[in-house]
């Protein structure tokens, strides 16, 4: 309607190769720009002025100035920076390792709705640990080695089930606003988990999960029978 409130929102932006898939829904005429978060567009040709729902754009990556995976972008208004969506990171269109893991091991827990708990994940990842330096860097570390965990759970079937396990207990607390509150026995099992996974994976693999596990402590505080995990925003 034409009373309706001007408003965007960035679905997903994927890069795979040298092609760059957008996927966004806006209700207005004007071009909408992609930024990322040094506030810094990352385009300089109007690329995404369709207007409607589930707008799908693919382009080259050479028409892009500046962009890859593990950016954090969103989509703002050509005339009105005050309209935009919310932060979404550039990912890769392969499936992430938490992906496979509810494709195989979801159907062994009962009532479990795989889809919600991984809309869960991603939220808490574009809300949280996207506007975070350190969250920005868990990120960049989990999609850079994807692939090669990816093989290890499929080697080692016990770990995927105990990593799909784990991302089930840690939902409720996943939907928090600002701070990660887990139980001290799920906390000890993630690291232990990141543990298991040095053990077999190569070494940049663990040199990149000795990394992930120094960030998740420097942001952990023990309170009581939990703990809590704070990302700092910029």
């Amino acid at each position: 309607m034409a009373d309706d409130p001007e408003e965007v929102i960035l679905h997903r932006v994927e890069i795979d190769g040298t092609t760059v898939t957008v996927e966004y829904s806006k209700n207005f005429a004007t071009c909408g720009h992609l930024y990322n978060d040094s506030g810094q567009p990352v385009h300089s040709q109007n690329i995404f002025c369709t207007e409607g729902q589930n707008v799908i754009v693919v382009e080259d990556i050479s028409k892009y100035t500046s962009l890859a995976v593990g950016d954090v972008v969103r989509m703002q208004h050509g005339n009105n920076s005050a309209i935009h969506s919310d932060w979404v990171t550039v990912t890769e269109p392969t499936t992430c390792p938490l992906e496979e893991a509810a494709q195989d091991f979801g159907f062994q827990i009962p009532g479990l709705k795989a889809p919600r708990l991984l809309s869960t994940v991603r939220s808490y990842r574009d809300r949280i640990l996207s506007q975070s330096p350190s969250g920005r860097i868990l990120i960049a570390l989990y999609y850079e080695h994807s692939n090669e965990v990816k093989s290890l759970l499929a080697q080692h079937p016990d770990l995927g089930l105990a990593m799909f396990e784990l991302v089930v207990h840690a939902e409720p607390a996943l939907r928090s606003t600002k701070t990660l509150e887990l139980e001290q026995a799920v906390y000890v099992q993630g690291l232990e988990l990141l543990d298991r996974l040095a053990t077999v994976g190569s070494p940049n693999l663990t040199a990149a999960i000795e990394q992930a596990q120094l960030l998740l402590k420097a942001h952990s505080m023990p309170r009581g029978p939990f703990v809590q995990i704070e990302f700092r925003t910029r």
